[in-house]
């Protein structure tokens, strides 16, 4: 069973409940923006998340900390954060492990935005 995704709308920030399992287009329904393309980024994301996680389960350190890479570079989030630093410490790469410890820091503090899994675009960190 699947459940439903929240979407910030980019244009008017309204938090916005999306049906994983839905068959049209989402729009947000206050100023009527496009969210599938959000939609379809978190999906790859969170997919690119679990695939880090199972790699990191089956000890393949280098693949997991790629493909959380890759997962942040669509949508920043701790889970990913989490695992990319497991990775690093597992393949005994401390700066990148300071580096994902810092970013997992921070998404921690700031309690807000893409550390929340809304589907906001990367900020840069």
């Amino acid at each position: 069973m699947t459940t439903d995704a929240t979407l910030r709308c980019p244009s008017c920030r309204r938090a916005n409940t999306i049906d994983p399992d839905r068959t049209v287009a989402a729009r947000c329904p206050r100023c009527d923006c496009e969210l599938e393309p959000l939609a379809l980024i978190r999906s790859v994301a969170e997919a690119r998340t679990r695939q880090a996680c199972h790699a990191l389960a089956n000890e393949d350190f280098a693949g997991a900390a790629r493909l959380a890479a890759e997962s942040w570079s669509l949508m920043l989030t701790p889970e990913t954060a989490a695992c990319a630093l497991l990775a690093a410490v597992t393949r005994g790469d401390l700066s990148a492990a300071a580096h994902w410890q810092h970013r997992l820091h921070i998404l921690g503090q700031s309690g807000a935005g893409a550390g929340k899994g809304d589907g906001e675009p990367p900020r840069g960190t």
